[in-house]
């Protein structure tokens, strides 16, 4: 998978033969540039043959010259979801798949893909505010510890655009870097109503109150593809001053 700073694809490239005469792919060049400048990002070429593994013990072949017919993303050796040195900047990615048939003859396909960096969402709270700690809303049972732990309603906005997103990622860390809490959340609507965290038996220790975040991400299908981070800051009231009876951190 990409980094996030990169883009995160996966490719579904097809080939077929267009009549009974097949053969096989001998390698794949994708070259990627950027769109505004031309500069090279990346540039490989697998070498073929890229043979298939069937379902019965050492069982190799090739389906593109058995039944004229490959998807390359289905094969190990073609990393489809390779950055290849995206730079957050739009680009294309050219594909050259060279064949030769079975008489002898050489075949190029070629296939161009537009590649971005799918915006990210963006937080509406809790940003630059003060959140409570110990809260009797959270439903938790007191614990002299930490109170009533920890409740917390996010918000935010969707990407521009409205891409098919299926998945959010959220995690929350403490003033000191320290994850707090992680979810994904597989329903695509969430932003319309928020999502309200409640954790137990929690508390944000003295020192560690000011300077919390919380990031967001969102994922299209399989987390095929990925957006950057979102990251806002807010703080946590100290966990002694809030709430009656008091925890005590």
């Amino acid at each position: 998978m990409g980094g996030r700073n990169t883009v995160v694809i996966q490719l579904d490239i097809n080939v077929d033969a267009t009549g009974p005469l097949h053969g096989s792919i001998t390698n794949v060049h994708r070259m990627l540039r950027d769109r505004g400048t031309g500069q090279i990002l990346g540039d490989v070429t697998n070498s073929g043959s890229f043979p298939y593994f069937g379902n019965t013990p050492c069982r190799v072949y090739d389906p593109l010259l058995l039944y004229g017919h490959e998807n390359l993303s289905s094969v190990p050796l073609f990393r489809g979801n390779d950055p290849l040195g995206f730079q957050r900047r739009p680009a294309i990615l050219s594909v050259d798949v060279t064949i030769v048939d079975t008489s002898g003859g050489t075949w190029t396909i070629s296939k161009s893909v537009a590649w971005e960096l799918l915006a990210a969402p963006t937080p509406r709270a809790p940003v630059n505010t003060t959140v409570r700690q110990n809260d009797p809303a959270s439903g938790c049972a007191f614990d002299s510890a930490h109170g009533y732990g920890l409740v917390l309603d996010l918000s935010w906005d969707p990407p521009a655009g409205h891409p098919p997103i299926t998945h959010y990622v959220v995690d929350m860390f403490d003033g000191a870097g320290r994850r707090v809490s992680s979810f994904l959340t597989s329903d695509p609507d969430t932003a319309a109503h928020g999502k309200r965290i409640v954790l137990c038996n929690t508390h944000i220790e003295a020192g560690a109150e000011r300077g919390a975040t919380w990031t967001i991400t969102e994922c299209l299908g399989n987390c095929a593809v990925e957006s950057d981070f979102s990251v806002a800051t807010f703080d946590f009231q100290s966990c002694r001053d809030a709430g009656v009876p008091a925890c005590q951190p």
